[in-house]
C-alpha cells in the first residue's frame, strides 16, 4: 500500500492568481512523497499582467532563485529522511504543506529594464548610467498541503554505524 501510494503519478495544476491578475501556473508531479524523496515542480509564468521578481518555495527547505524575465523554472526540494511523516489520529494531526512566497509586481517586464546610457557632455565619450527606477512590488504567499510517508529501511540512503569491539 505504502509503495502504491508514494508511486501514484497523477500531475497536478495549480492557477496563481494574485490581486493583480493571474500570475502563472504550478505544476507538480504528484502530492505523496516518501521520506528521502524529492519534491519536483514547476513554474510557468505566462502571464503578461502580472510579473514575478522572486519565487521562494519553503518545506524545511528552501529554494529561491531569481525569475526577472524567466517564462518557467522548476524546484526540487527534499524530504528529510528524519522528519515525521504525516498522520492524522483521533486529536492530532501532523501534515505537511509547501510554503510559496512570490514578489511580484504589476509593471510589465519591459519596462523593468529601463535603465538608460546617456552621454555627459556632447563630444565627451563618458556616459552616465541611469538605474532601474523604483518598483511597486508586492508579496503573495501560498500554502499547499502535502502529504509525507514513511520511507521502506531498505531504501534509506544513510545507514547507522555500528562500532565493533
Amino acid at each position: 500500500m505504502l509503495t502504491t501510494e508514494a508511486s501514484r503519478r497523477a500531475s497536478m495544476s495549480y492557477t496563481l492568481k494574485s490581486t493583480y491578475g493571474v500570475l502563472g501556473r504550478l505544476s507538480l508531479f504528484k502530492s505523496s512523497y516518501k521520506l528521502g524523496e524529492d519534491i519536483i515542480g514547476s513554474f510557468e509564468f505566462s502571464c503578461d499582467a502580472v510579473t514575478c521578481l522572486q519565487p521562494n518555495c519553503t518545506a524545511h527547505a528552501h529554494h529561491i532563485e531569481c525569475c526577472h524575465n524567466t517564462k518557467q523554472t522548476h524546484f526540487a526540494l527534499p524530504v528529510p529522511q528524519n522528519v515525521t511523516q504525516s498522520f492524522k489520529i483521533h486529536a492530532v494531526k501532523l501534515q505537511w504543506q509547501l510554503h510559496f512566497e512570490f514578489v511580484i509586481t504589476k509593471q510589465p517586464p519591459r519596462e523593468l529594464v529601463k535603465a538608460s546610457v546617456t552621454p555627459c557632455l556632447a563630444g565627451s565619450k563618458a556616459n552616465l548610467w541611469q538605474g532601474l527606477q523604483p518598483v511597486a512590488m508586492e508579496s503573495m504567499t501560498w500554502n499547499l498541503p502535502v502529504t509525507i510517508l514513511p520511507t521502506l529501511p531498505l531504501h534509506q540512503t544513510h545507514k547507522p554505524h555500528t562500532l565493533v569491539l
